[in-house]
């Protein structure tokens, strides 16, 4: 039943955490000052991954389900995937761009190895 319950909620993470990814994406992230976006990004990294990591501690869904609720999480901790085509970005603004892609992702992966240890 917890797996199941982690699956739901997985799926509801994703859903909300695109849109919400999106709506940081260009209300925040692109208009905002360097430093604040990369502070943003770095924030959103741990939060998705301490979500994902209360889920699995509290409902010790199935190894298989775990897995994929990492896959979940990565897909969700890039905040802007999907919302732009890169071959329409500014070449002035790509360095941006590729920073608002990564830095949330490998926060992610840090962070979920992290407390996948501790």
């Amino acid at each position: 039943m917890n797996t199941i319950l982690f699956l739901g909620l997985t799926l509801a993470g994703i859903w909300a955490g695109r849109r919400a990814g999106w709506a940081l994406s260009k209300g925040i992230l692109y208009p905002s000052p360097l430093l604040v976006a990369m502070l943003v990004c770095i924030a959103w990294g741990l939060i998705v991954a301490y979500l994902l990591r209360i889920g699995i501690v509290q409902l010790e869904p199935h190894v298989v389900v775990r897995i994929l609720g990492y896959g979940a999480g990565s897909y969700v901790s890039t905040l802007n995937f999907g919302l732009f085509r890169e071959s329409t970005i500014p070449p002035a603004d790509l360095a941006r761009h590729k920073a608002i892609t990564s830095v949330p992702f490998i926060t992610f992966i840090v962070i979920s190895l992290y407390l996948a240890f501790r």
